[in-house]
């Protein structure tokens, strides 16, 4: 699997947790950039990283409706940092 396929995949599991939880500012976040990612992978790159910097960034939050979830939604979220990061690389 490529690292924009599995990029796509884990942004499918996030704004499926992140709606279900009732988090629609992050979820249309990563919806949008999920949608870049066929039009144009260094802004959707870009995106996806700046939303992990700052106060209340991506690395603050975690799901307060379904914290069943939180040790899946945290794996989740720092792939994708990673496969972000990856791809920003080159």
């Amino acid at each position: 699997m490529t690292e924009i396929s599995e990029i796509e995949r884990i942004l499918d599991k996030l704004i499926t947790l992140l709606h279900e939880d009732n988090q629609k500012n992050w979820a249309e976040w990563f919806l949008e950039a999920k949608n870049l990612l066929g039009e144009d992978i260094e802004s959707s790159v870009s995106k996806i990283l700046r939303a992990y910097g700052g106060m209340d960034s991506f690395n603050d939050t975690y799901l307060t409706k379904i914290t069943r979830n939180n040790e899946n939604f945290s794996i989740l979220r720092t792939q994708l940092w990673e496969l972000a990061m990856e791809v920003k690389r080159g």
